[in-house]
């Protein structure tokens, strides 16, 4: 539905609702100034283009207006009741919890009060979070404590509809057949804000990390804004988080406005790396022939499994795993194969499959395979206790020999 066209349904929110955003950390105030109102489920299914009856549409609608505009110029539906999908672990996960009008493309969100000026304003940061609640709770922290008489936050807070949505088809082009195949690149929306020289802190959610397209999404869009001219920073969950929290907003309802701005003054944000290869790494031993090495922050994992030593040289199954867009995989998995991590030449060729598959910028595939070769081959002989045969103790008698029918026989004997 277009911003001009009637909302049938349209009612405003109710007491519960402002109860709930309120522990979500946004206020009632904000909350009536960025227009948010409630729709029923015939109500939600025309906001979003569904079919009335295929489901239940109601929730709480959220427009989207750009600075300087005075009309929305669309809606996007938080859903009361979204279904649930099964999990492989058995849990359930909310699926589609936020639905858009068909064919609508991604655009960023704004709080309510944004100027235009602030988008030109290099020197008032900008911190991008996933998704409208969450920007307008951090809209109003960043108002917090500040002077009556101030005329602009802390920072600007900016919405965008999930780790990937600053992406978006931009247009379309002709296909070698003939047809029109779309182009997806950076919205558009990213070039209504000066950054050059501007700090961009990247706020995502806890699953960062964990979750590796989420890593990765985190990843380009740092590319993308320092590409720009941008100096970015990443927000790092501190340790002690409780539970359940899975936004900024969950943490600022649930810590108050107080102790996380505390938070965000005391080193959590930090400035992002410059590049892949100056990513941190983490190294474990999964289990007795199985080692992983990864790079969080890019969603990048090299695993090896089934070590074999063999004429001296230990063999293993590598598996390479990476979400980046651009990157030849069948479903995150760049390559499997048999792999002599003692072996320069067998390295040397896996790792040129992987640029060839994998060609990434600041990323040199050779270096971590030589990294995950040599602290695997470390750990192995590690782990391996060596004895002196002299010092070695005897086996007991009993433990030699097994009596079958009055015969005895050596136990270990084929």
């Amino acid at each position: 539905m277009t911003a001009a066209a009637p909302l049938p349904g349209r009612q405003p929110l109710a007491e519960a609702d402002l109860a709930a955003l309120e522990r979500c950390g946004i206020s009632r105030r904000t909350a009536e100034a960025a227009g948010l109102f409630r729709v029923d489920s015939a109500g939600g299914a025309a906001l979003v283009g569904r079919r009335p009856g295929s489901g239940n549409f109601s929730g709480i609608a959220f427009p989207y207006v750009t600075p300087g505009q005075d009309r929305p110029r669309e809606f996007r539906l938080r859903l009361d009741n979204p279904p649930y999908e099964l999990q492989p672990d058995g849990t359930r996960k909310p699926k589609n919890k936020y639905l858009s009008p068909p064919g609508t493309r991604a655009m960023l969100y704004f709080p309510p009060g944004a100027r235009t000026e602030w988008l030109q304003d290099s020197s008032l940061p900008i911190y991008l979070v996933e998704g409208e609640k969450k920007c307008l709770a951090l809209s109003d922290l960043s108002w917090h404590n500040l002077a009556d008489s101030s005329e602009k936050p802390r920072w600007l807070s900016i919405g965008i509809g999930g780790v990937w949505n600053w992406r978006g088809v931009v247009g379309r082009e002709a296909a070698p057949d003939g047809s029109h195949v779309p182009v997806k690149g950076p919205i558009k929306d990213l070039d209504l804000i000066a950054w050059r020289g501007r700090r961009a802190v990247i706020v995502f959610d806890t699953n960062v990390r964990s979750n590796a397209q989420v890593q990765g999404g985190r990843w380009e869009l740092t590319r993308e804004l320092r590409r720009r001219g941008a100096r970015l920073s990443w927000f790092d969950w501190p340790r002690g988080v409780p539970e359940g929290v899975n936004g900024i907003d969950d943490l600022i309802g649930l810590w108050g406005r107080e102790r996380v701005l505390e938070l965000f003054e005391g080193g959590v944000i930090r400035e992002a790396p410059a590049s892949l290869g100056d990513c941190e790494r983490t190294f474990e031993r999964i289990d007795e022939d199985r080692f992983r090495l990864e790079l969080p922050s890019a969603g990048i994992t090299l695993e090896v499994d089934r070590l074999k030593w063999s004429s001296g040289e230990l063999h293993g199954e590598l598996l390479v795993r990476c979400d980046l867009p651009g990157v030849r995989s069948y479903d995150g998995t760049v390559a499997v194969a048999r792999v002599n991590l003692s072996s320069i030449a067998s390295r040397k060729a896996f790792s040129k499959e992987l640029q060839a598959r994998g060609p990434i910028e600041g990323l040199d595939w050779s270096l971590l395979l030589e990294e995950l070769a040599q602290r695997t081959l470390a750990a192995q002989r590690s782990s391996a206790e060596v004895v002196e045969l002299s010092d070695a103790p005897l086996p007991e008698t009993e433990n030699l020999y097994f009596n079958v029918d009055k015969f005895r026989l050596l136990r270990n004997h084929p």
